[in-house]
């Protein structure tokens, strides 16, 4: 099953980033990976993210590697919407967002994610 990929939502491109019900630090740090080659491939600035992390487990390392995964990825970013994020890790993408000065839309679903990213 893809995990990382572009999708066409209402003319716009969004890339998906598809960490949901990812339980290994392995597998979660893979996929940055995956991910961060992908983004590096696309004009600076013009990035529209959306993260799923529904049901997603995250280690002491993986929530390490994001933090270093963002900054290497920022200049590339437009926007970023995530999903599936609730109670301690919403302090975790606040930590996140300080570290790399952006700011993340938390969203219910993946349409209202891509939904916001289109209009930024």
């Amino acid at each position: 099953m893809e995990r990382i990929y572009f999708v066409e939502h209402h003319g716009k491109t969004i890339l998906i980033q598809d960490f949901s019900n990812v339980k290994s630090t392995v597998e979660f740090i893979e996929l940055l990976v995956e991910s961060e080659n992908m983004v590096a491939t696309q004009p600076e600035g013009s990035v529209l993210a959306l993260f799923d992390a529904t049901n997603t487990r995250y280690s002491s390392e993986s929530l390490s590697y994001l933090k270093e995964s963002v900054k290497k990825s920022d200049a590339y970013m437009k926007a970023s919407s995530v999903v599936g994020i609730t109670g301690m890790l919403v302090y975790a993408l606040n930590s996140v967002s300080k570290i790399v000065n952006r700011k993340y839309k938390l969203a219910k679903t993946r349409e209202e994610a891509m939904d916001w990213l289109i209009t930024q």
